[in-house]
């Protein structure tokens, strides 16, 4: 949970200053290639959001849209550059070769459905959508695949950053330690751990 914690206090810092730009920024910048899981990100919202800091509506409608924009990044990185991007020293940190040969065949038999999948699996995101990109898929379908899962996933974690708040306000170990497994296993699963 020290990552939640430390999320809320950068973001609040950051929200203090900035409004709503500041999880917005933090959320395209996770789909750049920034080091910062959105699923922190969310969590830290979702803090923000216990401590009536934010809205709902609207921390929720901004972290879906900056979810949204993040990922188009490695879309259209990988429309435009296609799978040479592979042999450049920026990209290959993160578009290993080998996996990129996995995503790519998982994405010609599952099309549509492996943009959905991609959507919960932090580690294989960036390079999923870039997949997705170079397999030519269109925006409006990629859009369509991404937000659906997008939508199911923004209110998720913002809506388990507000639990934790509430836990840790009351003492309430149990879910905070349920809400803290989540959140390292989602870390674990995108390599950042």
């Amino acid at each position: 949970m020290l990552l939640a914690l430390i999320a809320e206090n950068v973001l609040k810092v950051f929200f203090d200053r900035f409004g709503y730009l500041a999880p917005f920024a933090f959320l395209v910048g996770a789909g750049a290639g920034l080091p910062v899981p959105e699923e922190v990100t969310m969590v830290g919202s979702g803090f923000l959001l216990y401590k009536g800091l934010v809205d709902p509506m609207p921390i929720i409608a901004t972290c879906y849209v900056a979810t949204l924009l993040g990922d188009s990044i490695p879309f259209w990185l990988g429309r435009h550059f296609g799978m040479s991007a592979v042999e450049k020293p920026w990209a290959r940190r993160i578009l290993h070769p080998e996996r990129m040969v996995l995503l790519r065949e998982r994405f010609d038999r599952h099309g549509n459905w492996a943009i959905f999948t991609c959507r919960f699996l932090p580690g294989v995101r960036m390079p999923g959508f870039f997949t997705a990109g170079t397999a030519g898929m269109s925006y409006p379908r990629f859009l369509l695949f991404d937000g659906l899962g997008a939508l199911i996933m923004t209110p998720t974690w913002v809506f388990l950053g507000m639990l934790a708040g509430q836990a840790v306000e009351v003492g309430d170990d149990a879910t905070l330690a349920r809400v803290h497994g989540e959140l390292t296993r989602q870390i674990k699963a995108g390599g950042l751990d």
